[in-house]
């Protein structure tokens, strides 16, 4: 992932991080200064720290316009379909802090690029290729109008036998402002310059997506209906079955749950459980 830093400003004079300096390096040299405790009159808040000041003033909004968060590249630019795609990318935004210094406010932005090949960007896949993808940044007060804006070219190399490539470029505007108000209502929006046929593209892809996550969302709520139905029906079967069982129970004769006893053997009947004995031999010589 390469990294980049460009820079945009409204102002005379500037300091700009250089390619190979981070936004932790550039806290660390201002790590010296004595920051003072800083109270912002609408939000009474008070900061007592370096970083807190830098990540959580009142800074300008950062604004990526959704339509024009991704860029693709056809090989046929009159024929802007999925298998005709070059390449693709997306924009998305990282980190952004502020720091107000005297009549001007410094934004602070990180940009991050992740890029893909298409059907056709990858039918010499073993190659190395370069692409130069354009993009703006510009600065817009209250009312919306435009005071600054510039095109930059975010280039990012796809090495032999690779199909993604990412890149990670800083920004920097400093923006004369009169006070915090007027810095907190600024915006800096970012995203592709995109010809029509791009945009268009763009916009198909987001109609797209709404109607699938549309129906994804319903798929959701039909699921959960046909879950609480049946949890519902569940519940209701057993409370019939709970009822039915008490009812049986009420209606039931006390007498059906007697067990008849055995009937008695006659006193003059031998038990059956005593072998009967033999008299013996009869003698007939004794009159």
């Amino acid at each position: 992932m390469k990294n980049m830093t460009k820079f945009l400003s409204l102002a005379l004079l500037a300091i700009t991080l250089t390619a190979c300096q981070t936004w932790e390096a550039f806290k660390e040299d201002v790590g010296s200064i004595d920051w003072p405790e800083i109270e912002t009159a609408q939000s009474v808040k008070t900061y007592k720290s370096r970083d807190e000041f830098l990540t959580n003033g009142d800074c300008p909004t950062i604004e990526l316009v959704n339509e024009l968060s991704l860029l693709s590249l056809f090989k046929d630019p009159q024929k802007t379909t999925a298998k005709g795609l070059s390449s693709t990318v997306s924009l998305s935004a990282g980190e952004s802090t502020c720091e107000y210094n005297g009549k001007s406010v410094q934004v602070d932005l990180t940009l991050i690029f992740a890029a893909e090949l298409g059907p056709m960007g990858r039918e010499d896949i073993n190659m190395e290729k370069a692409m130069q993808y354009p993009y703006f940044v510009a600065v817009t007060d209250e009312t919306g109008k435009v005071l600054a804006k510039e095109i930059f070219t975010a280039p990012l190399t796809f090495e032999a036998g690779k199909t993604t490539a990412e890149r990670v470029e800083k920004m920097r505007q400093i923006i004369p402002v009169e006070n915090r108000s007027e810095g907190r209502s600024m915006k800096v929006i970012t995203g592709f310059q995109l010809n029509k046929d791009q945009l268009a593209y763009n916009r198909n892809i987001i109609e797209a997506q709404r109607i699938a996550e549309e129906k994804r969302k319903q798929a959701e709520i039909e699921a959960q209906k046909a879950k609480e139905a049946a949890e519902k029906a569940a519940k209701e079967k057993a409370e019939q079955d709970a009822r039915a069982k008490e009812i049986m129970i009420e209606k039931a004769n006390p007498m059906d749950f007697i067990t008849d006893a055995p009937e008695a053997a006659p006193e003059n009947m031998p038990s059956t459980d005593t072998p009967a004995t033999s008299a013996g031999p009869i003698d007939i010589t004794n009159p």
